[in-house]
Formats: structure tokens, sequence, C-alpha cells
């Protein structure tokens, strides 16, 4: 949550390397804390977290999968083969631009990612998660027995 805090306050930053980092940074620090929102949905909740695929989780998911976590060559079930290259003039804390190879179809296609509409929806998906587990918790140590 630092990290996500500290991005949301002060942007992405001014020299290019600096924004490169932070918004990498930005995406990975979201990346693991979903994957810590659905393990505590799976352990206190007892039930495997859903995401629509168009929620800003998803999202921000995939994008970071494109763009940052996988970028030299990432694999999509539905679209075949992508890789990604971040537009570096376009980088600003708002968003940025971003260019996909298709390998499939050996097209190139212009995409913009709107990060204050997807985060602004991711983060209430996760709020939400965390109001459902909040209860859970609350009843102590004896959330582990049926009853």
């Amino acid at each position: 949550m630092l990290a996500l805090s500290f991005y949301v306050k002060r942007g992405i930053g001014r020299s290019d390397g600096e924004k490169y980092l932070r918004l990498y940074g930005f995406l990975q620090a979201i990346h693991l804390q979903q994957d810590a929102l659905d393990r505590l949905t799976i352990v206190f909740l007892r039930s495997k977290p859903m995401h629509s695929s168009d929620s800003g989780w998803s999202h921000l998911r995939q994008l970071r999968n494109l763009t940052v976590g996988h970028p030299i060559e990432h694999t999509f079930s539905k679209m075949g083969v992508k890789r990604a290259f971040i537009t570096r003039v376009s980088l600003r804390t708002e968003g940025f631009d971003y260019q996909v190879w298709i390998r499939e179809s050996q097209r190139l296609a212009f995409e913009s990612a709107d990060m204050d509409l997807i985060c602004l929806s991711y983060l209430q998906e996760a709020a939400d998660t965390m109001r459902a587990i909040l209860p859970v918790l609350a009843r102590g140590p004896d959330y582990c027995t049926d009853s």
C-alpha cells in the first residue's frame, strides 16, 4: 500500500528513467497486492475470487503483464502472442500510450492506458474485497473453525 500511496500522491516523476521505474514499481505493487487479496479471499472467505474481464482489477493485471511484466513476448489465449512497448514521450501520471505487436496478424496497434480511470475502478474492487474479509477477521482466531 505504501508504494501505491506514494505513486498516487507524488505521481510518476520528471526524468524518463524515474518515470519508468515508478510506473513499473506501481504496476508490480498492484500485482502483488492483487495476489495477496486473492489469497486472503481464499483463506478467510473460503471462496475463489471472481473478477470480470472488464473490471479495473483485470485490466490492471493484463496491462502489467503486457507492458512491464512480460514485455518481450506475452501469450494471450484468445489473442495470440503480443509484444508491447511503452511510448516514452507519453509517460505521465494519468496514463501512457503503448504499441502492441500482434504476431499472428502481423499488426501493430497503438493503445492508451487511462491509469486514473483504471485505478479508481481497481481501488473500489480492492476495498470491497477487504470489506468482505474484515468481518471474518474481527471474529478472531475462531475464523478457522467450521461452525
